[in-house]
């Protein structure tokens, strides 16, 4: 797990956190530093990184990965936690955030959700068999109860136009599942718009237009 923030001090006490729960860690004290290890060959399952930062802050930073397509969940940390700036930081692909300083016990709930996304990305790069460049329900592979559970109401979504709520704890796959079901053949048939997926931590509904649309006009399709 990789733990960047500018203060030393923070530093220290993330850095000391995180260890007492059991998790490795490694430290970056810029944005700068933290991408130049991303880049290497070290592998980096967890990111927490303070999201105001001098030169390259947490939001620079996502905005770098996602322009390298380096994919790691990612949680960020914030004194003063605003509804815009934990928008934007879930937009450029936080999946989490916690309010520094940060109790063990939130630390662990974000941690554990950012691990289990972690492992379904990496399920997915490795061994995910793909139509036309989209995931189907055999490629959600689950041995877990409520998992299978998940995965078998899934596919009786699929195969019906009523609408569908997923909802989930961070890293729980909701996307994925989101992602199978509207490449069934089904959905296809219908000839609807691509799927449009937005991640926010919380809601603030004057940017809701934007988020969904970037300030184009509507299309039809499905969220």
């Amino acid at each position: 797990m990789l733990i960047v923030d500018d203060a030393a001090d923070a530093l220290r006490q993330l850095r000391e956190t995180v260890a007492g729960l059991g998790f490795d860690t490694v430290t970056a004290a810029s944005g700068d530093a933290a991408l130049a290890r991303l880049r290497g060959p070290a592998q980096i399952d967890v990111l927490l990184v303070d999201l105001v930062m001098p030169d390259r802050d947490g939001l620079a930073l996502l905005e770098a990965l996602a322009r390298d397509g380096i994919a790691v969940p990612t949680i960020v940390a914030v004194e003063r936690p605003e509804p815009a700036m934990l928008a934007a930081a879930a937009n450029a692909g936080a999946i989490d955030f916690v309010e520094k300083p940060a109790t063990p016990s939130r630390l662990r709930f974000a941690i554990a959700g950012a691990l289990r996304q972690s492992r379904l990305e990496a399920a997915l790069a490795t061994g995910m068999r793909r139509r036309d460049g989209r995931p189907a329900l055999a490629d959600f592979v689950a041995t877990d109860p409520e998992a299978a559970r998940a995965r078998d109401t899934a596919a009786k979504a699929a195969r019906s136009p009523l609408p569908l709520l997923i909802e989930g704890e961070a890293g729980s796959g909701r996307s994925f599942l989101a992602t199978i079901v509207h490449a069934n053949e089904f959905f296809q048939s219908l000839q609807l718009a691509p799927s449009l997926s937005v991640h926010t931590l919380v809601f603030v509904p004057d940017s809701l237009e934007f988020l969904l649309f970037n300030n184009t006009p509507i299309m039809q399709g499905i969220l």
